[in-house]
């Protein structure tokens, strides 16, 4: 006759631990992915300032490089005229939607590391090189210092940092 003992008490502790495991590395990595799309958008980013340096300093017409929000998604588009509604709207390239925060920082106080904008109420930020130099171009008043791409808990995940001087830039 066959005995049937059944399922032991070490069994179920090594199954539960299995399953703790698996339910740990599947969260992990779902903020990982989260995590992702900032790297992503922060790369992107870079990647356009670099592509906008080279165009203003070796075409003779000036380019420009908008970052803005339209709807609840973030853009950027390249163009070599002003803004307009025609302009920024979502035929950009799409860098991130809600669930990133990017803010810019300028130079008018370099004292102050608050966020000065974050493209909303219409908003945008316009970026360019000088031809001569490659320096940064300013924005009116002041200079572009940083960009900032936050998650949704407001913590910092990505900063472009951009160098007026030189019109270099980098990810931190």
């Amino acid at each position: 006759m066959k005995r049937n003992r059944g399922i032991t008490l070490i069994e179920i502790i090594i199954v539960i631990a299995i399953l703790s495991v698996l339910t740990v590395m599947t969260f992990g990595g779902l903020n990982y992915i989260k995590y992702g799309n900032a790297k992503r958008c922060a790369y992107e980013l870079n990647a356009a300032l670099d592509k906008i340096r080279i165009e203003d300093m070796s075409k003779a017409e000036k380019s420009y490089l908008y970052i803005y929000l339209h709807g609840d998604s973030y853009y950027m588009k390249e163009s070599t005229s002003g803004p307009s509604a025609g302009l920024l709207d979502n035929s950009g390239v799409l860098i991130g939607n809600r669930q990133l925060g990017i803010f810019y920082q300028t130079s008018a106080d370099p004292a102050a590391e608050q966020e000065v904008g974050d493209f909303t109420s219409g908003n945008y930020m316009k970026v360019s090189f000088e031809k001569s130099t490659g320096e940064l171009s300013s924005n009116g008043t002041d200079y572009y210092k940083n960009i900032l791409i936050k998650d949704q808990d407001g913590t910092i995940r990505y900063t472009i940092r951009l160098i007026q001087a030189s019109g270099k830039h980098f990810v931190k």
